[in-house]
C-alpha cells in the first residue's frame, strides 16, 4: 500500500498491485454513517410502490371503459408483479484508468456515453473538452451498468490526489452494493375474458423509478454545460 485517499463520500487504497489494495483496504475498517434511510427495506418500498398506484398518474392509453368491460366479463384475472433493484453485475470488473496532469486527462475505460463521460469529468476538472480524451474501449457484458459515468468520475477524484496513472478496479462485492441498480417496480393487472377465454378488457398500472426521467435530467444538465 502506498496511499490512502480520502474523498467525502468514499476511501480509495492506492498500491502497487489489486491485491495489496484489496487488502490494505480490508484492514481499514472503516466505519460509515448509513444516513437517514439505514432502516429503510425492501418491505418499505414495496408498500409505497403499492400505495403509489392508487393515486393519479401519467397516462400512456385509455381506450374505451377498461373498467366496465373487466366487470362484465365472464371471468376475471388480477396479477401483482414485483421487480426488486437488480444490480448488473458485469462480466468484467467495474474499472477505469486515467492519467491526469497539467496538460490533460487521458482515459480509458469502456463506455456507452462517451460524450456526456467527457462533459462530465470536464466539469469536475475545468479542463476544456480537448484536454479530455477519452479512449473507448470494448465493453464486454456491461448490461447497461455503463450508461453512467460515475465510475470514471470516482476515478478521476481519486488521480486528482495521486501523482501518475491510476487504475481503479471494483470488487464484485463493490460492484453489487454500489451499482446503479435497475430500480424497483410494482405493476398491478386486472384483466377480464369471456366465455372463449379471449380477453375483452385489460387494465395495467405501474409504479416505480423512471430511467429515462433521471437520464435526460443528466444529459440535459450536461449539454447545457
Amino acid at each position: 500500500m502506498t496511499q490512502v485517499v480520502r474523498l467525502d463520500d468514499a476511501v480509495a487504497i492506492v498500491a502497487l498491485h489489486t491485491w495489496a489494495a484489496k487488502q490494505g483496504l480490508a484492514a481499514a475498517s472503516l466505519q460509515w454513517d448509513a444516513g437517514p434511510n439505514a432502516r429503510l427495506s425492501t418491505a418499505d418500498i414495496s408498500t409505497q410502490l403499492a400505495a403509489a398506484l392508487e393515486r393519479p398518474g401519467a397516462v400512456a392509453r385509455h381506450d374505451g371503459d377498461a373498467a366496465a368491460a373487466i366487470t362484465g366479463a365472464a371471468r376475471r384475472i388480477d396479477a401483482v408483479y414485483e421487480q426488486p433493484f437488480l444490480a448488473h453485475a458485469t462480466m468484467e470488473p467495474m474499472n477505469c484508468t486515467v492519467n491526469l496532469a497539467n496538460e490533460g486527462c487521458d482515459i480509458w475505460v469502456g463506455t456507452q456515453i462517451p460524450g456526456l463521460t467527457q462533459a462530465a469529468v470536464m466539469k469536475l476538472t475545468g479542463l476544456k473538452r480537448e484536454q479530455v480524451r477519452i479512449h473507448n474501449h470494448l465493453l464486454g457484458g456491461g448490461f447497461g451498468r455503463r450508461l453512467d459515468y460515475d465510475g470514471t468520475l470516482r476515478a478521476v477524484q481519486i488521480a486528482q490526489q495521486v501523482q501518475g496513472p491510476v487504475q481503479v478496479i471494483w470488487t464484485r462485492e463493490e460492484d453489487i452494493q454500489h451499482d446503479m441498480y435497475r430500480p424497483h417496480y410494482f405493476d398491478r393487472i386486472s384483466a377480464g375474458v369471456n366465455a372463449q377465454g379471449k380477453p375483452v378488457g385489460w387494465s395495467h398500472r405501474i409504479a416505480g423509478s423512471s430511467i429515462i426521467a433521471r437520464v435526460l435530467r443528466s444529459g440535459s444538465a450536461e449539454r447545457r454545460r
